[in-house]
């Protein structure tokens, strides 16, 4: 299967291969490999002794340790094997394996954790005491690697150092180097191909041109004696070690200037600390230069700034509290951001934090500071349900857009934490807007045919495609907050709405996609269902069966031999599988999956189970009901359903909404999606019993 920047293929029923070539962590990076997605699949290989190709700039510390944590737990060898190189938080993961192979002029970097972080004195000595503890758990795992001590270790750490592969080897952090033995380590400078970003710190440094000696010219030559030719200079000496060693130097000190630049703007605007940690990241690893970061920092920090104008001042709500209006971008982000967190604290969905100064403020409060700040007079409204609709319906005041943010983010949380399965059985697509879309399935030639001495070469006809027709749809509904639940303070039922709703747009494409597959519907390429005898993917009547190995194997090589449209080739569809099954099945087919003999009770000769690993995961779920089950291909190579979305946008969209009948704030959420069948190769249904 694959995900952004990691690979995994079987090879065999024994062994299989992940190449892990990417940025660790996905608060680093938009695409990168994550724990949460790459551990969960190693789970699924857990009957396979595993090789780990590894090509990476590092990442996210706690990505990376939960990456080495999974491999060390592998319960079959795990080699890992460098290509190119592992770098900071990717050489955790290098050390995972029960060996470790060094590639030709590939580099392994060792150096201490770093973190952005801005606030009070108090609150950066605890961020650098938190950097110790990780340094120092980094620390034992090179040290069990390698058995060197904690001094040597911190000291490779300390200088940010870059081994080549012999170096590697020497140090025993690696237990071998691919090929022929690796360059000395006198000559690994010339064999460092670091990526792009640090190219041009290689280019060796124009020198002033010498001044040539003021000697007299030679005698001429005798007359008919022709002068001798001069002799060719030797060419300078290439010190490769000094040219890569400068190219380090150099590389530590942009990015450090780049890290300093990025402190003091969190300083400055901790508001923005979520955008400036990305751009922090992409200025590291897009080889900018400080100038050209610099001056993104402050286009990052000038995003919808308007210029200060007359008139700003402070103004004081009844309680006392002063309350800035006529704002600068960064005060009214600032008050949005720590309000919004304030109110999901207060329910109970964020951690508590001391220093947030809205924890006290009810939601009435909140609405009387958004018009404050709005420049409002207090004055004109008698009571609070007059004051809280206000807050709503004033342009200028921020209490429905702190709602509409506060939402948001408890929608998406609870979205992304779904335990949907259609993911795992389901490919995903996107379009680019309503209009009906063809999925083509080629066709193929047939064999060549033989051309006798002198023989007529045959025209061999074009084979037709077929095509299956997808499409989406919107689906989507309104919530309201009412006056009257802001006035009695009814936070829990506000984050209710946004945790319900989350799970209703992910409880829609699960529905939706388990639904079209019991349907069985017909194709529009033949108008043919689905699943049926003539797509050679179908046990019914006499030859449906329970959840055995016998059927099991059916079903497998129904699979196998299924061939292209045109009749002419076979697909070559190959394991494992993936079963899809009722709640009460899920146990027959566990048994299937994992038991070394036959389960069947009634054979007594202890045959092999021939059917043993052949499902990569079973997803057991109430969407699914009776006895009917599923064997299906990876949808990565052979899909059967696949789920588009709008530009690809995958989660749940909201936008507040003008209310003419209701007092209160409403929101819009939709989901623009669709699920479609696209092909029956790689799926067989046994309606079972």
């Amino acid at each position: 299967m694959t995900a952004p920047y990691y690979t995994i293929t079987a090879r065999g029923p024994a062994a299989a291969e992940l190449r892990l070539y990417g940025p660790i962590g996905e608060s680093f990076f938009e695409e990168s490999v994550t724990a949460r997605n790459l551990v969960s699949e190693l789970a699924t290989l857990k009957d396979k002794a595993l090789t780990v190709y590894l090509n990476s700039p590092g990442g996210s510390v706690m990505d990376a340790t939960a990456i080495y944590n999974a491999l060390q737990r592998h319960t079959l060898p795990v080699s890992i094997i460098v290509d190119g190189w592992a770098v900071s938080a990717a050489s955790l993961i290098a050390m995972a394996g029960q060996s470790l192979t060094m590639g030709q002029g590939s580099l392994l970097m060792l150096h201490n954790p770093r973190m952005p972080s801005a606030g009070t004195a108090e609150e950066l000595r605890k961020a650098a005491d938190l950097l110790d503890t990780v340094r120092d758990q980094m620390i034992a795992i090179y040290a069990k690697k390698t058995g060197a001590d904690a001094e040597t270790i911190a000291a490779w750490m300390d200088a940010e150092t870059w081994f080549s592969a012999t170096e590697a080897l020497k140090e025993k952090l690696a237990d071998a180097i691919t090929g022929q033995t690796a360059a000395p380590a006198k000559d690994a400078a010339a064999a460092f191909k670091v990526p792009s970003i640090y190219a041009h710190y290689l280019e060796t440094p124009a020198m002033p041109a010498p001044v040539p000696e003021q000697t007299p010219p030679p005698a001429a030559p005798p007359p008919g004696v022709s002068a001798p030719l001069p002799a060719p200079e030797a060419p300078a000496p290439v010190d490769a070690a000094a040219i890569a060693a400068q190219a380090v130097a150099a590389e530590r000190q942009r990015t450090g200037d780049i890290r300093a630049a990025f402190a003091l703007s969190h300083k400055a605007m901790p508001s923005l600390s979520t955008g400036l940690n990305a751009l922090q990241e992409q200025a590291i690893a897009g080889g900018w230069s400080i100038d050209e970061t610099r001056n993104r920092i402050l286009a990052k920090m000038g995003e919808g700034c308007e210029p200060l104008g007359a008139g700003q001042g402070m103004a004081m709500t009844p309680a006392g509290h002063p309350h800035y209006f006529n704002l600068t971008c960064d005060s009214r982000d600032k008050f949005i951001a720590g309000a919004s967190e304030a109110l999901r604290i207060r329910a109970g969905i964020a951690k508590n934090d001391p220093q947030n100064e809205f924890r006290p403020m009810r939601l009435t409060a909140l609405a009387e500071t958004c018009l404050v700040r709005a420049g409002v007079d207090l004055g004109r409204y008698p009571n609070e349900l007059a004051m809280v609709r206000a807050a709503i319906t004033h342009t200028g005041s921020d209490f429905p857009v702190l709602l509409e943010n506060t939402l948001n983010k408890t929608l998406l949380e609870a979205y992304q934490v779904a335990s949907d399965t259609w993911r795992q059985w389901c490919a995903v697509g996107s379009v680019a807007d309503f209009r009906p879309y063809k999925r083509l399935r080629m066709g193929s030639f047939g064999n060549l045919d033989a051309l006798g001495e002198g023989g007529e070469y045959k025209h061999k006809a074009i084979p037709d495609a077929t095509a299956e027709t997808v499409s989406i749809g919107t689906k989507a509904n309104t919530i309201t907050l009412t006056r009257q639940a802001i006035i009695n303070d009814d936070l829990g039922g506000f984050m209710r709405l946004g945790q319900m709703l989350a799970r209703a747009a992910a409880r829609s494409i699960e529905a939706d996609a388990y639904a079209l597959l019991v349907s069985n519907p017909a194709l529009d390429s033949d108008s043919t269902a689905l699943f049926h005898a003539n797509h050679g993917n179908l046990a019914t009547g006499g030859s449906a069966a329970a959840i055995t190995m016998t059927s099991v194997d059916a079903a497998r090589s129904a699979i196998k031999i299924q061939k292209d449209r045109s009749g002419n080739d076979y697909i070559g569809i190959t394991e494992p599988f993936l079963m899809l099954c009722p709640v009460a099945k899920s146990g027959a087919a566990r048994t299937v999956n994992e038991s070394e003999y036959d389960p069947d009770t009634a054979n007594k000769l202890q045959r092999t189970n021939i059917t043993r690993g052949i499902f990569k995961a079973i997803i057991d779920t109430p969407y699914l009901s009776g006895t009917a089950w599923y064997l299906l291909a990876d949808p990565m190579q052979f899909p059967t359903l696949e789920v588009l979305f709008l530009n690809g946008v995958q989660v749940p969209f909201t936008e507040q909404e003008e209310m003419t009948n209701v007092d209160g704030v409403a929101w819009k959420i939709r989901l623009d999606y669709g699920v479609n069948v696209v092909d029956y190769v790689g799926a067989f249904k046994n309606d079972g019993a």
